[in-house]
């Protein structure tokens, strides 16, 4: 949801900027044709290049040259596609180059990156089933074993706060890291382990005292399987919408929980071998 709002505030910010431009020549647009416009581009544009400002060598690479590249934009993106494509100055054309075979009628994909689904959702309006890329977020569950006041402040000031992520095959060492916090934070030793705890993420160690680290794995189980019921309520909920609705969101936000779910089980039954 924050990344969509993100996203939402982007293209007030620059409506907002054209706005100011087109007034000068009497030219009014409406937010809702801009935000058709931005989307249009926003989805289907293709990067070229950085930029080479006038009458210097340097390139600008926060500034990248994008371009609309008609048919090209209407292949469809697969996180397994192997291809190359890239802009032929001799030739003047954008070539485009599968290095698998392909069959005649089949479809010829394109990836637009290594993206989780969050991003696909919010930048192209799609999402994949099974994506090798989907990470799900454990910051929720990690706040509900309550968290005090005293590890937060710890985690804000050495930079572990939040994006607390697992993928399929990976717990995040920033998951982990705050685990460790909480955990110590309920010891009458605290303030010796808390030194130990920041010899640990400067590098001088690789992990807590045994028992601290037996609790830690307590912990993930305990927080894989509160995340896991989570997305389970959600998918039951939605097939139950499905149902009685035919909405485009309900499909979108199945594949985003099952996909979700898949993840959580999957470690449920792996994750001792990650740690």
């Amino acid at each position: 949801m924050l990344k969509i709002k993100a996203q939402k505030d982007r293209m007030l910010k620059d409506w907002k900027s054209v706005f100011k431009i087109l007034k000068n020549f009497n030219i009014t647009v409406s937010p809702k044709i801009f935000n058709w416009a931005w989307c249009a581009v926003n989805t289907r544009c293709v990067t070229l290049s950085p930029t080479q400002p006038p009458n210097t060598s340097q390139l600008d690479f926060s500034n990248p040259t994008i371009a609309l590249i008609p048919l090209f934009d209407m292949l469809n993106h697969s996180p397994t596609a192997k291809i190359e494509a890239y802009l032929d100055k001799p030739s003047n054309s954008f070539l485009f180059k599968c290095n698998t075979d392909v069959c005649e009628g089949d479809q010829v994909f394109l990836s637009y990156g290594p993206h989780d689904n969050n991003f696909l959702l919010v930048e192209y309006g799609f999402v994949v089933p099974n994506n090798p890329y989907n990470f799900v977020e454990l910051d929720e569950e990690f706040e509900n074993l309550g968290v005090t006041e005293y590890t937060t402040n710890i985690l804000k000031e050495y930079g572990f706060y939040g994006e607390y992520t697992v993928s399929i095959d990976s717990i995040s060492p920033r998951l982990i890291t705050a685990i460790r916090l909480h955990v110590l934070s309920h010891s009458p030793d605290k303030k010796h382990l808390l030194s130990t705890w920041k010899r640990v993420i400067n590098g001088e160690l690789t992990s807590m005292p045994e028992d601290i680290e037996k609790t830690v794995v307590v912990v993930i189980e305990v927080l894989l399987k509160r995340a896991a019921e989570k997305f389970q309520k959600r998918v039951d909920e939605l097939e139950e919408r499905r149902k009685v609705e035919e909405k485009s969101a309900v499909e979108v936000a199945v594949v985003v929980c099952k996909d979700s779910l898949r993840i959580l089980k999957s470690l449920q039954e792996s994750f001792m071998d990650l740690i």
